[in-house]
């Protein structure tokens, strides 16, 4: 089912809309991880709450293909020492600056870092997926490893 309404979504040339405000599990699961790997198709994602019973808009954890040793090396010397800067991790971690920097973007791209600019510093900070990818990479699975889910926010925290 997982994979139909990923090809679905894959496949819809139209804006899409998603509310994932319940339903079967079954169909829930799959419809809310389909919406995941899909989130640059997706325009708005909702959900309802049956507590205060109001719509809200949300945005989905980000779903990303599992780190290489290195993004994760660096992740974990992030997590250690933020906020922190590219020259202190290339000589920290014995590797030149470009490397550093270019393993930073990738990590950035990946939503697992936040990069602010404080004059001609640029600090680096691990964000929530970066934190949940690190805390749940040990547990994962097996035959799940490719899948990490992080980053939740709703918008009305």
């Amino acid at each position: 089912m997982l994979l139909s309404i990923i090809d679905l979504l894959d496949n819809t040339e139209t804006e899409i809309f998603a509310d994932i405000s319940g339903g079967q599990r079954d169909i829930f699961l799959a419809f809310s991880i389909a919406c995941m790997t899909n989130l640059e198709k997706i325009s708005k994602i909702t959900n309802y709450s049956d507590m205060d019973h109001e719509l809200r808009e949300i945005s989905l954890p980000y779903i990303m293909c599992r780190l290489d040793v290195k993004l994760v090396m660096l992740l974990e010397d992030i997590v250690k020492n933020e906020p922190t800067i590219a020259s202190e991790m290339a000589e920290r971690l014995q590797i030149s600056e470009s490397t550093i920097s270019r393993n930073l973007n990738k990590l950035k791209e990946l939503r697992t870092i936040d990069v602010n600019h404080k004059g001609k510093t640029n600090n680096i900070s691990t964000t929530i997926t970066g934190k949940i990818f690190l805390k749940i990479r040990n547990n994962v699975k097996a035959g799940l490893s490719f899948l990490i889910f992080a980053g939740l926010n709703i918008s009305t925290f």
